[in-house]
């Protein structure tokens, strides 16, 4: 079962049960709670914008090298020889 499916039967049987008006504050409220549970994270833990740089340039190594070369490798898969 993927993330989509169990998130969309969770959604269908919120929706099933409260108002329009009231699912909509609920998820405004848990929007809030995780920006202010990841703020507090952020600020709390020391050395976190260095550990999210890492995080970042990694990313984008594997985004910039990896990724096309992979792509390519599917994409030709028949003309490679090996």
């Amino acid at each position: 079962m993927r993330e989509s499916d169990s998130l969309s039967g969770l959604q269908a049987s919120f929706s099933d049960k409260y108002s329009s008006r009231t699912q909509s504050a609920v998820f405004v409220a848990v929007r809030i709670a995780l920006v202010l549970l990841i703020a507090l994270v952020a600020a709390g833990v020391p050395g976190f914008g260095l550990f999210i740089s890492l995080i970042g340039s990694l990313a984008c190594a594997s985004l910039s090298f990896i990724i096309p070369a992979l792509c390519h490798l599917i994409l030709f898969r028949t003309d490679i020889n090996w």
